[in-house]
């Protein structure tokens, strides 16, 4: 995608055309959610059409303009319905025609359709996506190989073919960005377009921006429905800009003060120097404006773009800003381990040099372009839309001759010769004289919005003025050394061992360790002393991106023994991005961001705090470390119907949670990579085949299919937990007295139930109403097991028996208030042996024995 011509939106009109349902599944291998119960819409191509793209009005909007090979995808951003939430139908059970059920209950002669239930009535927004189908540019038309089917579709540019099922696609703001090639016609552009050219916005729309490779540009919105009659359908899609890209200017008309290592000024000619302007530091004080990366959130997805344009206009009224569609809860604010080295060279300005350190949320524009006296530079950088007050900043760093300064406003309450005051700051992007409104940058504009009319389409002659930087009444600070952010070299943990051997070698015992993400690019020697952006601590580390350290019994144990020295500190050890991996000889609770980890035996606990980790949360893509699969609070029941590792992952953990109502429920087939599992109340896991995980079971229901077995000997299962074990599958571990295990029969098993299964509770009852035999040979089924409560159906009418029968391995017999009676002329005995028998009474020649 190139910006050469740079609009605001696009609108794409969908041409369908048949195709086969084969061809759905096989479009992406990530494709990994059973999509077969929706309808299938077409095989559906998108085109630009005629006169789709907007014009260049005065020359303040970009538009997208799409070339041969460009790339979108489109997601599924929902689910059905399930058919108990109330006012909905179920939708396997319409057929995908609207029959015979309103709010989950069928009735005759009333149809969904006739009660105002449209198709999308049946389907409910998730925050994942379900497929990933890729739309290639070809002879002007995006197509795929793939047949679309029913569903709410975000749409987003440029496609990336790493999205994972079960996962949501992050917006992700550059932090350093490329402004060194912007030429524009020096205008106000009043009636005239622009000529712009702009290596940072080619590379960004074209998703080929280091560091920053494929990420989200635009997005749309549709929700398409398949038609009862199959018929052709036109849907329109509108594509919207996620973010602002502002033109600034700065003009080098410096005429303030130059202060080098002596604190006093070196001699320049202030009104002639030359300079070449190396970077900008761009950054909000206002709150979280700038920000690293974080999800676009399905829900609001639909609620703005649902309605054609209303989003897009409201970009010059009441906002539409880039958080709109965000989710603030899960932003990433700190950029991935950029250091910056901004030390003043004048041992008197300690306050100047604490304002002058690293901005952890900024953006950098490297610019790297010469300008003498009087001349400027316009440059396109890329910023959230937003509402910026008069809080979005810069900070100027050039090179004059052979020195580097940081400009900055300040105000010398001494003399022209020596600076000995505080009172400074840096550039902010506003407009006094024209009304010193608060900078709003728009989506898809170069200009902030008060520089607009109300419908977008035409600028004040002022336009660009709040977007200037002016060096006049600048001070210029020499630094000894000022580096552009960039990507260094990893100097984080590599392993546990690396782990243990630095905190050994470096840091006394007691010392609470903390993860600093900035400190990545900072060699090791400096760690305890770095203090740009970051609190200086003896105990501050970072892990390297490609570590291969795992939370293990080994490592707890060297952690403790490394920072605890009377056994009542707390929060000794500290992750702020890091998720590690966790293997399965250890178990853990968690209160709040405190996870307790523990040696298998318990003898040994260790307290690892996690404020500030990003968990994963998609249960058929799970990632090393902590997976949290539902919550307590969750509004909708989750139903995970393939849980699994993502490619390549070890080490994961999957921590089920639900809700009243709202539960949970697992189905595993395959535990490889998986460490363990922990089931809670509300939740339901359902294993299929063999599970060497370690589970931890606190409530909730674990269900044994035909060819499963529990094999991990540390496995641990609560007072409160329900193993359904019908098919008397092998069990592992140790149970809690109270823990049932249950096995249901239509029909009195004939073979010994193995003890392995564990099962201590079982429940027998025919298909309809009937009366059973127990001798001997029926009792003897349970002969390998202990303690078994014996519940008979509402369906056994009877008992009967020819010889005297022994109930052993039974504590409990209970039945619908049914007859035990014999066919022996003589009588039989029915000894308890231990049982207690309820529900039960003995006819003629019965006797129950003590």
């Amino acid at each position: 995608m190139k910006t050469k011509k740079i609009v605001s939106l696009l609108a794409m009109t969908a041409v369908l055309a048949g195709c086969s349902q084969d061809e759905l599944i096989s479009v992406n291998e990530k494709t990994s959610i059973d999509l077969g119960n929706r309808p299938v819409v077409g095989n559906v191509s998108f085109s630009t059409g005629v006169g789709t793209r907007m014009a260049i009005k005065d020359g303040s909007s970009l538009a997208l303009s799409w070339e041969e090979g460009d790339k979108i995808g489109a997601a599924i951003i929902d689910q059905i319905v399930p058919s108990t939430v109330s006012g909905k139908g179920t939708h396997s059970g319409l057929n995908w025609s609207y029959l015979e059920y309103v709010k989950g209950n069928k009735k005759s002669g009333v149809t969904a359709e006739e009660a105002g239930l449209t198709a999308q009535d049946f389907y409910e927004t998730v925050e994942f996506i379900s497929t990933n189908y890729p739309y290639t540019r070809a002879e002007g038309l995006f197509t795929t190989p793939a047949n679309l089917v029913e569903g709410n579709y975000m749409f987003y540019a440029p496609y990336d073919a790493s999205h994972l099922m079960r996962n949501r696609i992050d917006a992700v703001l550059p932090a350093i960005q490329d402004c060194s090639d912007a030429v524009m016609k020096d205008t106000k552009y009043k009636g005239v377009p622009a000529t712009v050219s702009s290596t940072v916005l080619d590379q960004f729309y074209a998703g080929t921006m280091e560091g920053f490779e494929k990420a989200p540009v635009a997005v749309g919105y549709q929700f398409l429905a398949a038609p009862k009659d199959g018929s052709v359908i036109n849907p329109d899609v509108e594509m919207n800009h996620l973010y602002a890209f502002p033109m600034i200017t700065i003009v080098n008309d410096f005429n303030g003060y130059f202060y080098g290592e002596t604190n006093a000024t070196d001699g320049l000619d202030k009104t002639t120097a030359t300079m070449t302007i190396d970077s900008i530091q761009i950054y909000s004080e206002a709150s979280a404006e700038l920000w690293y990366k974080a999800p676009i959130k399905s829900e609001t997805v639909v609620e703005k773009l649902a309605a054609r344009g209303d989003w897009a206009g409201a970009r010059f009224t009441t906002g539409a800003n880039t958080d709109d569609i965000l989710d603030a809860s899960a932003k990433v604010e700190s950029y991935p381990y950029f250091a910056v080295a901004s030390e003043l060279s004048q041992p008197k300005l300690s306050d100047a040099n604490l304002a002058l350190a690293y901005k952890q949320k900024h953006v950098t524009c490297v610019i790297g372009k010469e300008l003498k006296n009087g001349e400027k530079y316009h440059f396109h950088s890329i910023l959230p839309a937003a509402d910026y007050a008069k809080s979005l900043k810069a900070r100027i760093f050039v090179t004059i001759g052979d020195k580097r300064y940081v400009i900055a406003k300040a105000t010398n309450s001494k003399n022209g010769d020596h600076y000995e005051s505080a009172d400074w700051s840096d550039f902010v992007f506003q407009d006094k004289v024209n009304g010193d409104q608060n900078c709003q940058l728009v989506r898809g504009e170069h200009f902030p919005k008060v520089e607009y009319n109300e419908a977008g389409n035409a600028t004040k002659a002022f336009a660009g003025e709040m977007m200037t930087l002016k060096l006049a009444d600048g001070t210029a600070f020499e630094l000894k050394e000022v580096v552009t952010p960039p990507i260094t070299a990893d100097n984080g943990i590599k392993d546990n061992a690396d782990l243990i051997n630095y905190l050994n070698d470096y840091v006394q015992r007691g010392v609470a360790i903390k993860e600093v993400a900035a400190l990545k690019g900072v060699e090791r020697a400096e760690w305890k002393t770095y203090s740009n952006g970051v609190t200086p601590a003896a105990g501050n580390i970072a892990f390297a991106d490609d570590n291969t350290c795992v939370i293990d019994a080994q490592l707890i144990t060297n952690l403790k023994q490394q920072t605890i020295v009377t056994g009542s500190e707390s929060d000794m050890f500290t992750l702020t991005a890091t998720s590690l991996p966790i293997a399965g000889d250890v178990k853990y609770t968690v209160s709040g961001d405190e996870y307790t980890f523990s040696t298998l035996d318990g003898n040994l606990t260790y307290t690892i705090n996690m404020t500030g980790v990003t968990f994963g949360t998609t249960g058929d893509a799970l990632v090393a470390g902590v997976n949290n699969i539902g919550t307590s609070s969750q509004s909708a029941a989750l139903t995970v119907q393939d849980m699994k590792v993502a490619e390549g992952v070890t080490n994961a953990v999957a921590y089920l949670a639900g809700a009243t109502g709202n539960v949970t429920t697992v189905t595993l087939k395959d535990a490889t990579g998986i460490s363990a599992i922990y089931v809670n109340e509300y939740t339901e896991l359902k294993v299929e085949g063999v599970c060497d995980a370690l589970i931890i079971a606190d409530g909730g229901t674990i269900t044994l299919g035909n060819n499963a077995s529990l094999t991990n000997e540390n496995n641990e299962f609560g007072a409160t937990t329900i193993i359904n074990n019908s098919h008397a599958r092998s069990i592992a571990g140790t149970l809690a007295d109270a823990t049932q295990v249950k096995a249901a029969y239509l029909v009195w098993p004939t073979t010994a139930i193995p003890a392995a299964s564990k099962i201590n509770d079982i429940t027998i009852n025919p298909a309809v109403d009937a009366t059973i035999t127990i001798e001997q040979a029926q009792i003897a089924v349970f002969a390998n097991l202990s303690d078994v409560a014996l519940t008979l159906g509402n369906n056994v009418t009877g008992i009967a028996s020819q010889a005297n029968v022994i109930l052993t391995n039974l504590k409990s017999l209970t039945g619908n208030s049914i007859k035990w009676t014999t066919t022996n002329p003589t009588g039989i005995t029915v000894t308890k042996a231990g049982a207690t028998i309820t529900s039960v009474d003995a006819e003629t020649g019965v006797t129950f024995a003590d």
